[in-house]
């Protein structure tokens, strides 16, 4: 929305098959004189595939922006997400790994006059009270929602690997040739910020867990490049095949860290009673 908002075209680069996130073979093609920046998105908390991205990037001169709305705690070939890139959001929702109790968001950037004017538009456009100099917003995260964060932040790392351990747990369960678990890269570690799983029968099998009484959920329905707000003849239905292939087949199975095993046991039966079926 952001980018639209500004007057600029998204670009949609294709999705990895294993990690779903954008793929670094898809990304130079599309690349043009107007190009102004590459997003990848650190998706379900999974880092993208970074150095190729960052390669890419600095071979155009093209600032790389880390959407890490999703991978607080995660990590690539040892480095934290959100350290990667020239920028990086992070998102403080409440259903975060991080998440306050309102809403609420951090910019990361390397560069600080960068940073200051940030914290001006953040502000208002101020940098000294009823002195406004840029066109800014009202964006300031307020102290509760900070306090709560501060502690929060404390406990991040151990229930990520709870995630971690209740992720590796489902996979297991769920080895079965009409289910597709996810891929967790070696080179990374995930906060498994989402659990989805690729089953052909989705919209049924979706019914049945909630007959069932288990939270469920899709992310995504529908891919970026099909919604209506941005539908351009440049990317048509098909242009995306991976990303729309993952969307139309995936459902995301409870995932949180204060699960139990018995309730993943659960689930997991009653998913594989439904593939048997």
């Amino acid at each position: 929305e952001t980018i639209a908002l500004l007057g600029a075209v998204p670009v949609y680069a294709d999705i990895d098959p294993k990690t779903y996130n954008i793929d670094p073979n898809k990304i130079e093609n599309l690349i043009t004189a107007k190009t102004k920046a590459i997003i990848p998105v650190h998706i379900w908390g999974q880092s993208a595939d970074m150095d190729p991205i960052l390669k890419i990037g600095e071979n155009h001169g093209i600032p790389v922006i880390e959407d890490n709305a999703q991978g607080v705690g995660s990590s690539y070939k040892g480095r934290m997400c959100g350290s990667m890139g020239d920028m990086a959001t992070i998102s403080f929702y409440p259903a975060k790994n991080l998440g306050a109790y309102g809403d609420g968001g951090m910019i990361l950037c390397k560069n600080a006059e960068l940073a200051e004017r940030i914290r001006m538009i953040c502000n208002h456009g101020s940098k000294i009270r009823y002195q406004h100099d840029l066109l800014g917003v009202n964006s300031r995260l307020d102290g509760i929602q900070a306090a709560i964060l501060n502690q929060k932040l404390a406990y991040l790392d151990d229930e990520n690997k709870k995630r971690r351990e209740f992720a590796a747990y489902y996979s297991k369960k769920l080895d079965h040739p009409k289910i597709t678990v996810p891929f967790y890269h070696p080179d990374g570690i995930a906060n498994i910020h989402q659990y989805g799983i690729l089953v052909d029968k989705r919209n049924e099998l979706q019914s049945y867990l909630n007959s069932k009484q288990i939270p469920n959920a899709i992310h995504y329905p529908i891919p970026l490049h099909l919604q209506t707000a941005f539908l351009s003849d440049r990317f048509p239905e098909g242009s995306c095949p991976i990303a729309e292939d993952v969307a139309s087949r995936v459902v995301n199975l409870p995932i949180h860290p204060y699960l139990t095993f018995e309730q993943i046991d659960y689930v997991c039966q009653t998913i594989l009673e439904f593939v048997n079926s």
